[in-house]
């Protein structure tokens, strides 16, 4: 199994759950699944939230398909993440995403789980999203103590490191192929790399996340803090040992055939 894994799609037939718990305009929640193809019901997501210009969709929770209860939230409305907007699905390259607006500080959080505390096993990676290229500095995961660990700024043309010092050598990959390592890759590199305003998917190996908790049992923040939040849409995001099946290829692979990526 994944170390904690999150779509809006169905990534295992042994998974039970749902995929996401959706408030509408009237704050009124309700978990969404999927449908028989194993793509997300939105059919019932639409019914729920209504299909008029005024109808929005907002994410409480990304619940986690790993089995492990890892479950990303959002209980500020304010800062929750948009998955229907005027009554439409938001979609990336025809399947349904998840809208992330920095500018309002959206954000999905994982609170008092252990699964990556003090695990030093390393860890791959693997998220599919589409950022906007003018988000010029920008933050995809933090965690620990006021966010004192972080992964993958992109920021326009900035030499600075991308990654904190605790989060181990990572090897960055886009669409399959290395665009570089800790120590070598910069902000600017992975600006360029992944603010494209196209879909991407994202693989980012040999990562430590023993540091991603703090007292308060925040382990991991998906987006980050004031002028730091990513403006784009994410569709997946999967953790797995690095040690464990799939492989990379075969994790790429699987990802790829469903989404079109590239």
């Amino acid at each position: 199994n994944a170390l904690a894994a999150f779509s809006l799609r169905k990534l295992r037939t042994a998974y039970t759950g749902d995929a996401i718990q959706v408030r509408n305009a009237s704050n009124i929640d309700a978990d969404i699944g999927f449908d028989s193809d194993g793509n997300l019901d939105t059919g019932t997501l639409l019914g729920h939230t209504g299909i008029g210009g005024s109808d929005y969709g907002y994410i409480q929770t990304w619940y986690d398909q790993s089995g492990g209860g890892n479950d990303l939230t959002q209980t500020a409305d304010a800062n929750q993440p948009i998955i229907v907007n005027a009554g439409s699905v938001n979609t990336t390259n025809g399947k349904s995403s998840i809208s992330m607006d920095g500018a309002v500080g959206t954000q999905l959080n994982m609170v008092g789980s252990s699964v990556f505390k003090a695990n030093t096993d390393e860890v791959n990676h693997y998220s599919v999203q589409n950022i906007n290229n003018s988000d010029a500095l920008s933050l995809f995961a933090q965690g620990g103590s006021h966010g004192s660990v972080y992964y993958m700024v992109w920021e326009d043309s900035a030499t600075s490191t991308a990654t904190s010092a605790n989060c181990g050598t990572i090897i960055y990959y886009k669409n399959g192929s290395s665009v570089g390592t800790t120590g070598t890759i910069t902000r600017g590199t992975l600006f360029t790399q992944f603010a494209t305003s196209t879909q991407t998917l994202a693989t980012l190996t040999d990562l430590d996340m023993q540091y991603f908790t703090d007292a308060a049992g925040q382990q991991f923040e998906l987006s980050g803090y004031p002028s730091y939040e990513f403006i784009g849409d994410i569709q997946e995001l999967i953790f797995w040992r690095g040690s464990d099946l799939p492989t990379q290829a075969d994790a790429e692979s699987n990802i790829n055939s469903y989404y079109s990526i590239y």
